[in-house]
């Protein structure tokens, strides 16, 4: 949890404090779950997702998604 969760939020907060202007992040496929049909789109549930991986990257796109309503990160 520490890398994958608190890692991501100390990365974003260091860079509002040091004035980056845009942040790039990769999420996982596994924020779905297990795929129902292939290829997975992104109107797959993403709260189907049993692990703590998925879990931990569905939380980091919200920490995303909240950043930028805050810092206007794109």
């Amino acid at each position: 949890m520490e890398v994958l969760a608190d890692g991501t939020f100390n990365i974003l907060e260091a860079a509002v404090k040091a004035g980056v202007k845009k942040v790039v992040a990769a999420s996982s496929a596994s924020i779905y779950g297990m795929a129902e049909n292939f290829p997975t789109t992104e109107s797959h549930h993403p709260y189907n997702n049993r692990t703590l991986y998925g879990a931990a990257k569905t939380f980091n796109e919200g920490l995303l998604r909240s950043f930028y309503e805050m810092y206007g990160y794109q």
